[in-house]
């Protein structure tokens, strides 16, 4: 139990617990076959269960070992090689077995082992549970913060708003200087849509659940998240003051499935998932998940990976998990063309998980599961991107009588550049009203988007605050530092 558990443990905020249900019976009806087939050998359950524990370790092991190894170099030679360590496992497996075979009171050992298997599994849960029970509570500091939001000022006119993120989206002079990618094309034909392109906008924060929870809520993490960890932001993304202002201006929320549980709106009044197996059902499906094939990775299971790249197992562990993403954003395009057909007024959020890697796409929307490089990979999903983004702006364009609100935004700037300014600057465009566009600036941050909406299309006097940008490092999330502007031109 003790490997999914822990691998678990560590990604509760990132995959539902239906990712764990197919490799948690898997390993436990491992553990069975292995010790069904000990028993014939040994003629003795505690013998039998002490080798197929053995077994059992050194299988679940190897990948962890091999993967620590794998840098160190002694002698001139690299440590971390299946040719060393795979010899080591099999005489650590071959003389355990005589070991075991002269243990006086196998019962003993097997009752400190079954004590140490316990205490191993307690970490792991109390995680889980500590995990679930702060989420939890997020989830009711949330809906308070969301139903107080500003009262409800009856506006002349509803536009449908349309909240899209496009995840890790740069913007432009990054994609020029770094990727040698002129988006200026795109950028004109949004222009010729009537949308303000605000030239010198940064993310507020480096990571998406620190950036959304900041723009929906309208405010910098501190005044409502006083936290020194992410724990729980999903539930302040979900339970929005956004959000909970349209709902009571009577807005049908319409929410286009992520794949990604922190901007998950499941309980939206419209919510748009891909057709096909729910997630109880997809755990079930052929093919590995992301969650197994790293749990795979981890276990003696790598050397076969390593031995045959381009065998079935590979497309089986490696692939599948990469097909599953390729169609899951294909189908939140799709899903999002179809928003338009929702009758309005409406609030259509949309966290699409591209142009940021994995790099599936080609710039002509083919499956590319190979590119590994930030240069091509990274360009041509922002190419793909904005072929897949044109269409789907007509077609909301068209759908609507009242003209709409559409806001393009990346939540933070490319995946590659995860330490320095580079990581804030993002795409941030608008299709607003002329009365709102005045109020629009080349410098505007995420957590003023809907500041300037709500005020231009309900009267509201929210008011902006100042832009500022607080650039995090991956486990240091609520450490920050304080990133200006430094685009020629951008000043306030």
């Amino acid at each position: 139990m003790y490997p999914v558990l822990a691998l678990f443990a560590h990604n509760a905020a990132e995959i539902h617990l239906t990712a764990a249900l197919r490799p948690f019976v898997l390993t436990l009806g491992l553990g069975a076959i292995t010790l069904g087939l000990s028993r014939p050998v040994f003629r003795d359950w505690h013998r039998a269960a002490l080798m197929a524990s053995l077994g059992l370790i050194l299988f679940f092991s190897y990948g962890h070992v091999y993967g620590f190894l794998k840098p160190v170099v002694a002698l001139g030679e690299v440590v971390g090689r299946h040719r060393y360590l795979a010899v080591v496992w099999t005489l650590l497996a071959v003389l355990g077995f005589p070991g075991i075979r002269l243990l006086r009171e196998p019962g003993r050992t097997t009752s400190t082992i079954n004590a140490v298997a316990l205490a191993l599994l307690i970490l792991p849960t109390v995680q889980v549970v500590s995990y679930d029970s702060r989420v939890r509570q997020a989830d009711l500091a949330a809906e308070k913060i969301g139903g107080t939001s500003t009262p409800v000022v009856a506006a002349s006119e509803m536009p449908d708003i349309y909240y899209i993120i496009l995840d890790a989206y740069t913007r432009d002079d990054i994609l020029a200087g770094e990727y040698g990618l002129d988006n200026r094309p795109f950028l004109q034909e949004l222009e010729e849509r009537g949308f303000f392109l605000a030239e010198c906008s940064q993310s507020n924060y480096a990571r998406t659940s620190l950036s959304l929870g900041s723009s929906l809520n309208m405010d910098y993490l501190e005044t409502f998240f006083p936290r020194d960890d992410t724990i729980g932001m999903s539930a302040f993304i979900r339970h929005n003051r956004v959000r909970s202002f349209l709902e009571q201006a009577g807005y049908t929320v319409v929410a286009i499935d992520s794949g990604y549980p922190s901007t998950q709106w499941s309980d939206a009044e419209v919510y748009l998932r891909p057709r096909g197996l729910s997630a109880l059902q997809a755990a079930w499906a052929p093919g590995a998940t992301e969650f197994e094939g790293i749990l795979f990775r981890s276990t003696a299971g790598v050397i076969l990976l390593d031995a045959m790249p381009s065998s079935g197992l590979t497309a089986l562990i490696d692939d599948a998990p990469k097909v599953d993403r390729y169609n899951e954003i294909a189908a939140a395009f799709t899903s999002l063309e179809e928003a338009a057909n929702v009758p309005g007024p409406k609030l259509v959020f949309a966290h699409i998980r591209i142009p940021h890697d994995p790099y599936l796409f080609a710039r002509d929307g083919r499956f590319l599961p190979d590119q590994t490089a930030h240069n091509p990979g990274y360009p041509d999903q922002v190419l793909y991107v904005n072929s897949r983004m044109l269409p789907i702006l007509d077609r909301i364009l068209q759908q609507t009588d009242v003209p709409p609100i559409i806001v393009l935004q990346g939540d933070h700037g490319s995946p590659e550049f995860r330490a320095d300014a580079r990581r804030m600057k993002i795409l941030n465009a608008y299709l607003v009203p002329e009365r709102m566009a005045d109020r629009l600036y080349a410098w505007v941050t995420p957590v003023n988007t809907f500041r300037l909406i709500l005020d231009g299309t309900f009267g509201t006097e929210m008011g902006i605050l100042p832009d500022r940008s607080y650039l995090s490092l991956a486990g240091s999330d609520m450490d920050y530092t304080l990133v200006p502007e430094d685009r020629g031109g951008c000043q306030d």
